[in-house]
């Protein structure tokens, strides 16, 4: 639900979106609209965007050789005024009950006014070589994303030893793999590239039946190790570390 307590349509929701996307995309060399309305899903509350900033070097006025990497999506957003053209930005701290957000090079949270209607919008900056990867976490959904990342012997996607660390997909060799589109992603661990409105935790899990009996098994397999050794989750001195495996 959006964080400012109502959904809206679809057809709202993504004429807003759309309309953000076409007001970032000069500064951009890729941007997508994700998250719920990608899904289709018939309400929205939030806005999310993953982009591809452009990168611009400089000259420093001060240094005879030197340059600087000017992120022109994030300049673009500090120097855009409230009010900006149709719709109108602000920090969401100037909105009633919101507090300070973030507002760094990777990740950006604001509020877009499109209609009279304000949307909360999470802002992801990423790289051609992780496009794929934080698109595809980005769109979700929620559980189906948290099972993107987890590997299939705790019910999840991933491949024994694979995992998803600082926006990149890691093989098993610890080999990063470059993800330029979504079906990179998909092929990658074995997946369907399913359209983004069927990403729901059960048609994972249907896809993968064994993963999630194997998850069944080694939870089981722990519990009976932790009653051996009699350790409870639900005593005094849950958070000591479990005593070295025979």
């Amino acid at each position: 639900m959006s964080r400012f307590g109502t959904e809206l349509p679809l057809y709202f929701a993504f004429a807003a979106a759309q309309s953000l996307r076409e007001l970032l995309a000069p500064v951009c060399s890729r941007i997508e609209i994700a998250g719920s309305i990608r899904r289709e899903c018939e309400t929205v509350g939030d806005i999310e965007i993953v982009a591809i900033p452009l990168i611009e070097s400089r000259p420093i006025p001060s240094a005879l050789f030197g340059a600087a990497e000017v992120d022109q999506l994030h300049q673009a957003l500090k120097n855009l005024p409230a009010g900006h053209g149709p719709a109108g930005t602000a920090p969401l701290s100037q909105l009633p009950g919101q507090r300070r957000a973030a507002f760094g090079l990777k990740q950006k949270q604001f509020a877009y006014q499109h209609k009279g209607r304000w949307f909360v919008v999470d802002l992801f900056s990423v790289t051609a070589e992780t496009w794929g990867v934080q698109l595809a976490l980005r769109t979700g959904s929620a559980e189906f994303s948290r099972l993107l990342v987890t590997q299939r012997i705790h019910g999840g996607a991933l491949p024994s030893g694979w995992r998803i660390e600082h926006g990149r997909l890691w093989s098993a060799a610890g080999r990063a793999i470059d993800t330029p589109e979504e079906n990179d992603v998909f092929h990658a661990i074995g997946l369907p590239a399913w359209e983004p409105r069927l990403r729901t935790a059960r048609q994972l899990q249907t896809h993968f039946p064994e993963a999630h009996e194997d998850a069944h098994a080694h939870t089981q397999g722990r519990r009976r190790n932790s009653d051996r050794r009699g350790y409870s989750p639900f005593r005094s001195d849950a958070r000591q570390p479990l005593p070295d495996r025979d």
